[in-house]
């Protein structure tokens, strides 16, 4: 049985192009931008497979979780 291993992705919302931009320092080919969090996930976890077909991740592909911390900093209307 494989160990897990777990990558954290950084993503903020970049309110001037009006999408999530997120990346993995652990990862350095983990880097993408979508509209909304689910499409950026799931853009994350496509790119991450690919990155463990190409050799760019030295993990099995099933043993692997990605989990996304966002930051949006949001004004009261008040």
């Amino acid at each position: 049985m494989s160990s897990l291993e777990m990558f954290t992705v950084v993503a903020a919302w970049d309110e001037s192009a009006g999408v999530w931009m997120g990346s993995c320092a652990d990862i350095g080919v983990l880097s993408t931008k979508a509209e909304t969090l689910d499409e950026l996930f799931a853009t994350l976890m496509d790119k991450t497979a690919q990155a463990v077909e190409e050799g760019e991740i030295h993990v099995e592909a099933d043993s692997i979780y990605v989990q996304i911390v966002a930051h949006r900093l949001l004004m009261s209307r008040a």
